[in-house]
C-alpha cells in the first residue's frame, strides 16, 4: 500500500499552546508557530540534529554561535547541529514562522503543551521544570546565558 498525499490549510492541523506560543502540528517534522511581539526562546542546542526555520510574519533576531542575524518574512535561518542558538522576536509584531526538524517533535507539543480548544494557560501556571523535562527529552538543551 502506498501513502497518500494531503495539504493542511490555513488553520488546519493540530495546534497546541506551549510556553505563550500556538504551535501547529501541519506535517510530518513541519510546525508552525505563532507568538506574540517580543516572545523569546532562550540559548539551547540541539545535540543530534540540525534545525531550519523559515519566517513567515515578524521580525526576529537568531543568535547561532557568535553570529547575530536579524531576519523578516520570507528569511530561511540554518540552525546546525551542536551550535548554541536563541531566537528573539521583535516588539511591534507577532511572529509565524515554520520549525522544520529531521526528528519528528509531534510528542513534543502534546505533552509540553495544552490542546487550543482550552484556553491558554497564564504564565503563572506553567510547570517551567517540567517543561523544561519535556524540551530536553526531546533532544534540546537548554543553556545559561553567559556561554
Amino acid at each position: 500500500m502506498s501513502a497518500k498525499g494531503y495539504i493542511n490549510l490555513p488553520g488546519e492541523g493540530e495546534s497546541y499552546w506551549a510556553v505563550g506560543a500556538k504551535g501547529t502540528i501541519k506535517g510530518p517534522s513541519v510546525y508552525e508557530l505563532e507568538n506574540p511581539p517580543g516572545w523569546e526562546i532562550p540559548l539551547h542546542v540541539h545535540d543530534d540534529e540540525d534545525e531550519v526555520h523559515y519566517y513567515l510574519e515578524g521580525d526576529v533576531v537568531v543568535t547561532c554561535g557568535d553570529d547575530e542575524f536579524k531576519g523578516q518574512p520570507g528569511t530561511l535561518a540554518f540552525l546546525p547541529k551542536g551550535v548554541p542558538h536563541a531566537l528573539k522576536f521583535g516588539e511591534s509584531a507577532r511572529g509565524r514562522w515554520l520549525w522544520i526538524s529531521p526528528r519528528n517533535r509531534d510528542d513534543l507539543f502534546r505533552e509540553a503543551g495544552v490542546p487550543t480548544s482550552q484556553p491558554e494557560p497564564r504564565e503563572e501556571d506553567l510547570d517551567m521544570e517540567r517543561i523544561i523535562g519535556i524540551f530536553e527529552k526531546n533532544g534540546m538543551r537548554f543553556l545559561e546565558e553567559d556561554h
